[in-house]
């Protein structure tokens, strides 16, 4: 039998990862030439570079990706497919019961 985990459990722990990954993409990411889909008036206060990253984590994570914003650098890509591994990783184990 499985060991049950609680949804408020899995719940702290993907916002939580969420919001790390959108602050790594904002800080690494900051300039809209990393992604294809964001435009310069689009992406320049702190506010909205967040939010659009943060779109892009949920996009990400949910699998939902519209292709609006999609990364278009190597670094952009790379923790991209950093983040998507790491996040059906952290999804399996979650619905498993294993911890990590």
């Amino acid at each position: 039998m499985l060991p049950t985990v609680s949804i408020r459990y899995i719940a702290i722990v993907s916002i939580t990862y969420v919001l790390l990954y959108t602050t790594v993409l904002s800080a690494v990411c900051a300039d809209p030439s990393h992604f294809a889909g964001l435009d310069e008036d689009n992406d320049k206060t702190l506010g909205q570079k967040f939010f659009n990253r943060f779109y892009l984590a949920i996009c990400t994570v949910t699998t939902l990706s519209f292709g609006d914003i999609y990364p278009k650098t190597k670094t952009s890509k790379i923790l991209v497919m950093t983040f998507s591994f790491v996040s059906a990783m952290a999804l399996a184990s979650q619905i498993l019961g294993v911890p990590y």
